[in-house]
């Protein structure tokens, strides 16, 4: 009787543990599944959806319907875009995408962070490789002054302040604690620079996409040389991947406002040292930056 009974429970409790999962991990925590089999996931359905060409054909739509968004329909009309974008799309997919294991190239689209970037990539290089003169539209920002004018830029402040002498404003308010007033210093002490202002409720900005959503990137300064140049200088502690983003779009934004040549002559100047500024600003100016003459007097 007795070994009957043993013989009739170890089948019962093997198909338990056959299909029960536990209800929490060693942790403590919910198991990702409760009781019952593991479910078996693949893409390879989802694959078999998806032909090369079809994902070219998703992305360059993207790509297409974001360039008329930030160019407007006059740029380049979306039916002569689009071949060119499909052709570039499908090279990208064979060419430049970096597949690990066992991964295709529809995988892009089933990770947004993927297909941004797939997207953000191609976007750019078609900008880069635009050659037509009005392929780039110049975003002329309007502050509460109008465009290019400091005349109205008036606000109590509870920050720290630094007296300026080239600068049209009385003071600036400064946002670190030494980096923005030795570019201030600099500025003040330069002999090619004219003018100069912290772009601080300005008005002005230059759009851009972050992540394929639509950002405003507002550079540090603004600077005038005895060259008549309009220098845009961003001062960065760090080189990261947004501020790659933010630099190749005021470069864009550059280029563009220079080809409209309606409001002078522009430049984009990046550092990582404000200590650097001064003599990165001869490339733009007639009387040049001497820092052993500035620290004998």
């Amino acid at each position: 009787m007795g070994s009957g009974r043993q013989g009739h429970a170890r089948p019962a409790e093997d198909s338990a543990n056959r299909r029960a999962n536990p209800l929490t991990t060693p942790e403590g925590a919910l198991a990702a599944y409760g009781p019952g089999e593991k479910p078996v996931l693949s893409l390879k359905e989802w694959r078999g959806l998806f032909r090369d060409q079809q994902v070219a054909f998703k992305l360059a739509r993207e790509i297409c319907r974001r360039w008329q968004s930030d160019n407007g329909a006059e740029a380049v009309p979306v039916q002569v875009l689009f071949p060119k974008v499909v052709f570039a799309a499908k090279r990208f997919l064979a060419e430049k995408l970096d597949r690990k294991g066992g991964s295709q190239p529809c995988d892009v689209l089933l990770v947004g962070e993927y297909m941004q970037a797939a997207i953000s990539s191609l976007l750019e290089a078609i900008k880069k490789g635009t050659s037509t003169g009005n392929a780039e539209v110049a975003v002329i920002p309007q502050g509460a002054a109008g465009r290019g004018s400091t005349l109205f830029v008036d606000f109590h402040t509870t920050k720290l302040i630094y007296p300026v002498s080239k600068c049209h404003l009385n003071a600036m308010v400064a946002d670190t604690q030494q980096w923005e007033q030795s570019a201030a210093f600099l500025l003040d002490s330069h002999p090619g620079v004219t003018k100069w202002v912290k772009n601080e409720r300005l008005g002005f900005f230059i759009p851009y996409r972050n992540k394929s959503l639509p950002a405003r990137y507002v550079p540090d300064l603004i600077v005038v040389t005895d060259s008549g140049i309009n220098v845009i200088v961003e001062i960065k502690g760090q080189y990261t991947d947004n501020a790659e983003v933010k630099a190749k779009a005021a470069q864009r934004w550059v280029n563009a406002v220079n080809r409209l040549g309606e409001h002078g002559v522009w430049r984009y100047l990046l550092l990582t040292d404000p200590g650097m500024l001064g003599q990165a600003l001869n490339g733009y100016t007639r009387a040049q930056w001497d820092e052993g003459q500035l620290e004998l007097r």
